[in-house]
């Protein structure tokens, strides 16, 4: 039995020794535990840690220890439960040499945040990224309304107001392959009129039991576990199975609150693509990141898998940790995870 929607629970999947499969992260650790560090100070001082239920970290087996180490030390507020990702993974699926299989981070990461539902004691749970920043003080009501969560809706026209006209050709064609592949995974055949309704992406209030619904489902339908479906499926997304399976069933808005591109991740001031895909200059100095009570958005992004060379020369920062400082300063945040 669920809890009712008085708390929520947060998700984060968190390695800080990921692969470098882009040329430009040869170590990727330089940035995450800096990134990861902004996240959570910025959750301290930001979410009202009365309406917290659960913060689960999923962590790979090898960084169980160093990571439950450096978040006692410097998080000693934040009552963290880690979860050894192994113990969310089917054999198939684990992230460990032979004779398990191996599959990339991005669609391990996005089965971990399925997976967790089974842990997950609360009728929603929040999916976050290390790359995530909290942005203005919020509380389960900013997140939820009579039993449903706010969910951010993108549509070509938002695109176009955004990117240039090839970035959003772009990314509409790129949405709109991740819903006809999480499709075929399901078996449906989505409806021409959700074509140009896109949904946004972390962090994302999930329902707990469709969640795990949809996991059965995927499961029952293939005759094989979910997991393994996923990891040999490509172009699917966890929110495009997870809010397609939702509108076949009807339930969207039972569970769902259809809102702007901004209302949860403000989209328009992430730092969600290279520089040159914007319509206009962009320039990441402190008046583009300020957030005050008129300004939409509990969050902002600044995407980990972007080259620094392709946007960092829009702000003043050298470095990605010199910009992670620069970004809490113009949020008010405190690096320590003081409030």
């Amino acid at each position: 039995m669920t809890l009712p929607p008085t708390k929520i629970t947060f998700v984060l999947p968190l390695t800080l020794k990921e692969p470098a499969l882009l040329e430009w992260r040869a170590d990727p650790a330089d940035t995450t535990l800096g990134r990861v560090t902004l996240l959570l100070s910025s959750f301290i001082q930001f979410f009202n840690q009365a309406h917290v239920y659960d913060f689960i970290v999923i962590v790979p087996s090898r960084e169980l220890q160093e990571i439950k180490t450096i978040l006692t030390a410097r998080f000693p507020s934040l009552a963290i439960r880690l979860i050894d990702e192994t113990d969310l993974l089917h054999r198939t699926t684990r992230s460990e040499p032979a004779p398990h299989k191996a599959i990339p981070g991005w669609y391990l990461q996005q089965i971990l945040k399925l997976a967790i539902a089974d842990h997950v004691s609360t009728d929603f749970y929040v999916t976050l990224d290390a790359d995530i920043a909290c942005t203005k003080p919020f509380g389960i009501a900013d997140l939820l309304s009579n039993g449903k969560a706010y969910t951010n809706i993108e549509t070509p026209e938002d695109y176009a107001e955004l990117y240039n006209a090839e970035h959003t050709r772009h990314e509409t064609a790129l949405k709109k392959q991740r819903l006809r592949a999480a499709a075929n995974v399901l078996g449906f055949d989505p409806p021409n009129a959700l074509d140009d309704v896109f949904y946004g992406e972390t962090p994302v209030s999930l329902h707990t039991q469709t969640v795990r619904d949809l996991t059965a489902y995927i499961t029952d339908r293939h005759r094989t576990s979910w997991q393994n479906v996923l990891a040999n499926a490509e172009a699917w997304t966890e929110y495009a199975l997870y809010f397609q399976y939702l509108r076949a069933k009807g339930d969207f808005s039972r569970y769902h609150i259809p809102a702007s591109r901004d209302t949860i991740l403000n989209l328009s001031k992430s730092v969600w693509h290279i520089s040159a895909s914007y319509k206009n200059v962009r320039c990441y100095d402190a008046q583009h990141f300020m957030f005050d009570e008129h300004t939409s958005g509990l969050f902002v992004a600044v995407q980990s898998w972007l080259d620094p060379s392709q946007w960092l020369l829009s702000s003043t920062s050298k470095t990605i940790d010199e910009f992670n400082v620069f970004l809490a300063s113009c949020l008010g945040v405190n690096m320590d995870g003081s409030t």
